[in-house]
């Protein structure tokens, strides 16, 4: 099968959007504190967190969580998806 110059582009332009999601996702980590751009609905849907790198992220959490909400994420899905949690302080 032989693939045309438009369907190579199309190729090569889905490799170069996966592969900036992959980079993206490795330059966040479990531990990394960001904040909540758009707020979580708990099990109702996910939000976005900004972390302090500037990606943003799909957020997931537990309980709903509000806009500016300073969180840690705790786990990575790939996909540009994290679990978060909200950063607590011990004092």
């Amino acid at each position: 099968m032989k693939v045309t110059a438009i369907e190579q582009d199309r190729l090569l332009n889905h490799r170069g959007a996966r592969d900036e999601q992959r980079d993206a996702m490795q330059n966040v980590t479990v531990g990394s504190r960001g904040t909540l751009t758009i707020a979580t609905r708990g099990k109702d849907g996910p939000g976005e967190v900004q972390v302090d790198e500037g990606e943003t992220f799909i957020a997931y959490s537990e309980e709903p969580l509000s806009k500016g909400t300073v969180v840690v994420i705790y786990d990575t899905h790939g996909g540009r998806r994290v679990d978060v949690e909200p950063l607590t302080t011990g004092g």
